[in-house]
């Protein structure tokens, strides 16, 4: 499963495991350190924020040719791009370093910690049991036409080239930030086939949004039954599916994508 639906929220199911490893990590500290009032529960805090600017700092370095003419995005976390295995170890190192400078961390610390990161896995085993998409190419979806002149095309159409799927919205926030990133990718790799395909809306809703914006795309389509979300398995937009030149699926991301993240995913499409 590759996102998470909460009431109106969605969330990619990474993202989610590790709030939720956090809120638990917090709540067995502060359970556990009412004892001793060690600061268990800000070091936990301090722990993963360290961890995750680590991680993102890691990811970035190894990435920087994706980040070229886009710097500012390297500050931007919502794309969720970073390093797991380092932000992990910086997380670990100074939980280590805060538990031999203060002796009283024990046990409610490594309580937190184990705890936290056991709900992250437990519950990666259970959501991630549901992405049957990865390796398999998509069941049929007719694309239908934006403009009344042109043809419905179906998606089997497009193979022979890789092909970049995204699900979006006019009322999705994160898929308008996203949709000029996606206009310059398309514009400047024209090995890939990128299909904007709109959930939901009417023809005029789509074209509105488009004309507002200033958005030159192309391959502009709708999906008035939202069949393609069913298809993928994701719950909310926006959703990008990553299609091989032979119709099957190598990657599939809900949420926001950056433009650099957009590149690494594009670099991965290509690989054979």
């Amino acid at each position: 499963m590759s996102s998470v639906q909460i009431g109106p929220f969605m969330f990619a199911t990474g993202l989610l495991l590790a709030v939720l490893g956090f809120i638990t990590a917090n709540i067995v500290a502060a359970v556990l350190d009412r004892k001793h009032k060690s600061g268990a529960e800000n070091t936990v805090f301090w722990g993963v924020l360290w961890g995750v600017i680590a991680g993102r700092l890691a990811y970035v370095v190894s990435h920087l040719s994706l980040y070229q003419g886009a710097w500012t995005a390297a500050l931007d976390l919502r794309d969720g791009d970073i390093n797991i295995a380092a932000a992990l170890v910086v997380a670990g190192l100074y939980y280590l370093f805060r538990w031999y400078k203060n002796r009283r961390l024990w046990p409610a610390l490594p309580a937190a910690v184990v705890s936290g990161l056991l709900v992250a896995a437990v519950l990666h085993l259970l959501l991630g049991s549901g992405d049957t998409v990865r390796g398999k190419a998509l069941p049929h979806l007719t694309l239908q036409a934006l403009e009344p002149v042109d043809s419905n095309r179906s998606l089997a159409d497009f193979t022979g080239k890789p092909v970049v799927l995204n699900l979006w919205a006019s009322w999705c926030g994160p898929c308008r930030r996203e949709m000029p990133a996606f206009e310059q990718a398309q514009a400047m790799n024209p090995d890939i086939t990128f299909i904007f395909l709109n959930q939901g809306e009417s023809a005029q809703i789509a074209n509105d949004f488009l004309k507002q914006e200033g958005l030159s795309l192309e391959h502009v389509y709708l999906d008035p039954q939202q069949q393609a979300l069913a298809s993928v398995g994701s719950a909310g937009l926006p959703t990008t599916v990553f299609i091989d030149a032979s119709g099957n699926v190598i990657d599939l991301r809900a949420g926001e994508l950056s433009l650099p993240s957009l590149r690494a995913y594009l670099e991965r499409l290509r690989k054979p």
